[in-house]
């Protein structure tokens, strides 16, 4: 099955009770554009504590070759 507009927006991290505006394809669009609001939050932190030379909890990519 397709998931729900609210299981999309959940995915996402838009808090239960948003309200979106529009037709139901008009919200699918706004929600599959936007940008998880925790997982910017982690990466702006992240980019913050690296100016400021401050040490934050990473994980070293592991590149197969």
């Amino acid at each position: 099955r397709r998931l729900s507009v609210r299981e999309v927006a959940r995915i996402q991290t838009f808090p239960d009770d948003y309200i979106f505006e529009g037709s139901k394809e008009s919200v699918r669009k706004q929600i599959g554009m936007a940008v998880p609001a925790k997982g910017a939050k982690i990466i702006f932190e992240a980019i913050l504590k690296t100016f400021a030379g401050i040490e934050y909890e990473s994980i070293e990519p592991s590149i197969k070759e």
